[in-house]
């Protein structure tokens, strides 16, 4: 599994609560890409490069719900 760098936990709070003040007045935007956009926070903090480098990560621990639906995706695994 990747190395994860030291993060303060207020430092990724303080990035999300940035993001979500940016867009507070904004039209509502979809929760997709809302999410899309945390996770990309998220993985950026952690050092992930890309949205690719982190699912692939997902993808090969097999202790993960994203392993699980590639294995079933009829399953949502929540």
């Amino acid at each position: 599994m990747k190395e994860m760098p030291d993060i303060a936990p207020l430092e990724l709070l303080d990035e999300l609560e940035a993001f979500r003040r940016a867009h507070q007045n904004d039209v509502h935007h979809p929760s997709d890409w809302c999410m899309r956009v945390m996770e990309a926070i998220v993985a950026k903090a952690f050092g992930f490069q890309n949205r690719s480098s982190w699912t692939n990560a997902l993808a090969a621990d097999s202790s993960t719900k994203y392993h699980r639906n590639l294995l079933d995706p009829r399953k949502t695994g929540f």
